[in-house]
């Protein structure tokens, strides 16, 4: 009964909540949402409440306040003017899914009493809290279409802003777990391969090939003592498997059914936490999002750059889906490669794969296929 009713709610989740093309009702809700302050919404109920009393006989002072609010409120609209202000530049930072994002602006002169920096007409998933606080539900990349300086106006009953011109965008990272224990990998005999990557540092002595310039993350215990004197800077002992790339890294998110939609935000999140257990122990090789391969030129910044893909990765709902028929890319041989999917593949190139499901069932495993369930990818 509890899956069913995460499908349940997943569907309901997945319908879009906005249309591609505002219609007549949208843009009397955008009207609604932007012009009106909390105050005038109230009123505006007020009136609607009040309106049940207008035919009925003794109620003559109901039609005054009526009359009265309404002349108010339309007032209230007509003298609002644009804010004398303007937003010269507006800095969006990255945000986590599930943890608020501020907003910061640079504008053109001091702000004025009950001025304050909003975010409107934005994707349903970001749910806007207070002067330029956003909360984002979900992980992805969301443009900012509609930044503005409100100032609350006459009355408090409505609000003139002061659109931004320039354009923005709201990337919301995947939420990334840490991996207890990570067994899976060096199992049976396809783990051959990452066996050899993963053992102890002190065997890597035996495959010494030469050494290399220093780079940031090297271990100090590595470094070249003879060629640091001889030269006057650090050198670094360069090994075998350090030449080979380590271990490539693939991600496939193609989804046949629902079902299969439901575990792709749970294997994107599980797809970053394996990449961060190899960086930090310097094993990550080549990353690939599908036949995309993300560059990691630079390994200072190896984990945001990684996000920021993931986060860029469609969303599957209820429409839109991510497509991947064969994996084309080719890799060494002798190279060890993991894939993590949302349903088994039979790709030649694939020594082991990681297939999050969304129930539990007899599936068989094996050393080279395990069955993870969503929710429960801490430990491998």
């Amino acid at each position: 009964m509890k899956k069913i009713w995460e499908e349940i709610v997943w569907l309901w989740k997945a319908y879009p909540r906005a249309p591609e093309k505002p219609g007549l009702l949208m843009r009397l809700y955008y009207f609604w949402d932007e012009v009106i302050t909390p105050a005038g919404h109230v009123f505006s109920a007020l009136l609607l409440f009040c309106s049940m009393f207008l035919f009925l006989p003794g109620f003559q002072w109901v039609k005054v306040f009526e009359f009265s609010v309404f002349c108010l409120m339309v007032f209230s609209i007509i003298v609002r003017r644009k804010p004398d202000n303007r937003i010269l530049h507006v800095e969006v930072p990255m945000a986590t899914e599930g943890e608020p994002v501020q907003l910061v602006a640079t504008f053109e002169k001091p702000l004025s009493e009950g001025a304050y920096l909003d975010s409107f007409r934005m994707d349903p998933s970001v749910v806007r809290l207070e002067n330029g606080l956003l909360l984002p539900k979900r992980r992805g990349a969301f443009p900012l279409s509609k930044i503005a300086l409100v100032e609350t106006r006459l009355l408090g009953l409505s609000q003139s802003f002061q659109k931004y011109d320039g354009q923005a965008e709201l990337l919301v990272l995947p939420k990334i777990q840490n991996i207890s224990q990570f067994r899976f990998l060096t199992l049976g005999i396809s783990g051959a391969k990452f066996e050899r990557l993963l053992r102890p540092e002190n065997s890597r002595s035996m495959e010494f090939i030469g050494v290399r310039e220093y780079r940031e993350g090297d271990s100090l215990r590595d470094l070249h003592h003879k060629a640091f004197a001889r030269y006057g800077r650090p050198f670094t002992k360069e090994f075998a498997t350090e030449v080979e790339g380590g271990v490539t890294l693939l991600l496939d998110v193609s989804a046949r059914h629902f079902r299969e939609k439901m575990c792709v935000e749970y294997a994107i999140r599980l797809f970053g936490s394996i990449a961060f257990w190899l960086l930090e122990r310097n094993l990550l090789g080549r990353v690939f999002i599908g036949n995309e391969e993300v560059r990691l030129d630079n390994a200072k910044n190896a984990q945001e750059k990684i996000l920021a893909v993931l986060a860029r990765v469609p969303y599957a709902d209820l429409h839109t889906t991510y497509n991947l028929d064969k994996w084309h890319v080719r890799p060494d041989n002798e190279i060890p490669v993991l894939a993590v999917a949302v349903h088994e593949v039979n790709w030649p190139a694939v020594d082991k794969q990681i297939v999050v499901v969304n129930r539990e069932g007899n599936r068989q495993e094996s050393d080279a296929l395990k069955f993870v369930l969503r929710g429960s990818e801490a430990s491998l």
